[in-house]
């Protein structure tokens, strides 16, 4: 019980860091908060409504993965690098961002 305990404590912590060091975290959070609605109005079925929601949680687990790894790469890269916006990975993501929207 207590391994639970611990990692909901982690992915807590995880989710509050992303939420204050991420803008692209931040307006998917924006997106699944509209999508919830939106899904009531636009899903004809359960299953769409579902299918619906489900297309932003996956975009947001994505970037909680791309978070991860650009965090896991700046440190291999810089050793230790205390700001997160100077980040190499981040700087590569940012010039092909365009091209993803």
């Amino acid at each position: 019980m207590l391994r639970l305990w611990r990692a909901s404590v982690y992915s807590w912590n995880g989710l509050t860091f992303a939420t204050r060091s991420e803008q692209a975290f931040r307006e998917e959070l924006v997106a699944l908060a509209l999508a919830l609605p939106l899904s009531f109005v636009i899903g004809t079925t359960a299953i769409r409504r579902v299918e619906l929601v489900a297309v932003v949680v996956l975009l947001i687990v994505v970037e909680l993965l791309n978070t991860a790894i650009e965090k896991l790469a700046n440190r291999r890269s810089r050793g230790h690098a205390s700001d997160h916006r100077s980040g190499l990975v981040r700087g590569t993501r940012r010039a092909h961002r365009p091209a993803v929207r």
